[in-house]
């Protein structure tokens, strides 16, 4: 297939790169070209910032791809852009959404609890805290891939991804913080939350590409896993205690901290084939090589 990646040169997008350039595909990759890829000469390289639309235009209206990822597309003028801009140079579209489209609450989250099909007005000023800036924008940006793209469109809805390569260190923030015993704060340890691995991340976005399937879909570990349950794991690998923050304070406050519930429901991905690595079967060796 002829492929084109988005974003993608770094984490979850750089394995899925080397995954489809060693299955034979074609594959160009679209971005800043900020950071090495590692990937040499095995891929067109087109060095291009998604919101310069004059640059984009100039590129996509002179090829035709099987197959679009979206990496870095965060709000609807994004998604407007992409519908526009692949509107019959594409056969297919998957968007990296995320767990974020969702509300905290009761378990199992199913695709069904948001529907980027009906009518929604998101509103995203700059005033919000950048966390409901980001979910808000991954609903808008869902709801106008759905309703305005005329091409199929996958969302792959993300949970936190961890791995060996994860720039974001929020796994390493609790391993570090039981090392030297300073505290962590949790608004409730008893919550329950979904994870996936970077690896099973970038494999199931290559199973995808080879599938029918279009709409929403939940890609996470199938089971989530306790708060409490994470901590104790970490504090058995570092042989010291989790010391337990009673209040919200500067610098303790966990990035996993959620009040309630939030994982998602995998039957949709189960049921396509693709089977996610329980968590346990990969958290404890990533906790040790942390």
């Amino acid at each position: 297939m002829k492929i084109l990646i988005i974003g993608g040169n770094r984490f979850v997008g750089k394995r899925l790169a080397k995954s489809l350039v060693a299955a034979g595909h074609t594959l160009s990759i679209l971005n800043r070209g900020n950071i090495d890829d590692g990937l040499g000469n095995d891929v067109v390289r087109i060095k291009a910032d998604r919101n310069d639309a004059a640059m984009m235009a100039n590129y996509v209206r002179m090829q035709t791809f099987d197959l679009v990822y979206d990496f870095v597309c965060y709000n609807e003028r994004e998604a407007k852009s992409a519908c526009d801009l692949f509107k019959g140079h594409t056969k297919r579209y998957i968007f990296i959404s995320s767990q974020s489209v969702y509300q905290e609450g009761e378990l199992p989250i199913a695709e069904t609890q948001f529907n980027p099909h009906r009518e929604l007005e998101v509103v995203v000023t700059p005033g919000m805290p950048e966390y409901t800036q980001y979910a808000e924008g991954k609903r808008a940006a869902e709801r106008t891939f759905f309703q305005e793209g005329k091409f199929p469109v996958v969302a792959v809805r993300f949970p936190v991804i961890l791995g060996q390569d994860d720039e974001s260190q929020r796994l390493a923030f609790h391993v570090n913080k039981v090392k030297i015993g300073e505290e962590i704060f949790f608004p409730n340890p008893n919550a329950k939350l979904s994870l996936i691995s970077s690896e099973d991340a970038a494999s199931a976005l290559f199973f995808l590409a080879t599938q029918a399937f279009v709409g929403p879909i939940n890609v996470c570990s199938k089971d989530p896993i306790e708060l409490k349950t994470l901590m104790e794991l970490i504090a058995s690998k570092v042989g010291k205690p989790v010391v337990y923050g009673q209040k919200e304070k500067e610098g303790a406050h966990s990035p996993f901290g959620v009040e309630k519930n939030w994982a998602m429901d995998a039957t949709v991905l189960l049921e396509l084939g693709f089977q996610p690595k329980p968590i346990l079967d990969w958290l404890p060796g990533l906790i040790s090589t942390t």
